[in-house]
């Protein structure tokens, strides 16, 4: 006769997303699931070393936020005069 094989139980997951450019370097689940880039979040078992990393600030439960981008400033010009204007000759 032979025993059953017990199976696994499934393990909830969670989407995180690397705080910065520089945890995806370093930061990788003992799973062996490290990050692509930052736009992108990834699948992370629901665990304790996920919640830790949550905790801590290294991984987010939310895509980051990009800061909005400044539009240029325009250049004043000091004088009226056009700069595409010869200087008079004296004659």
């Amino acid at each position: 006769m032979s025993k059953a094989v017990p199976m696994k139980k499934a393990v909830p997951t969670i989407m995180v997303w690397p705080r910065d450019e520089k945890i995806i370097k370093v930061m990788r689940h003992p799973t062996g699931l490290s990050f692509r880039s930052i736009d992108h979040g990834m699948a992370w078992p629901n665990d304790q070393f996920t919640m830790r990393r949550i905790r801590d600030g290294d991984i987010l439960t939310h895509a980051p936020i990009a800061p909005p981008a400044q539009e240029p400033t325009p250049v004043k010009r000091k004088s009226t005069e056009k700069p595409s204007e010869p200087p008079e000759e004296k004659k």
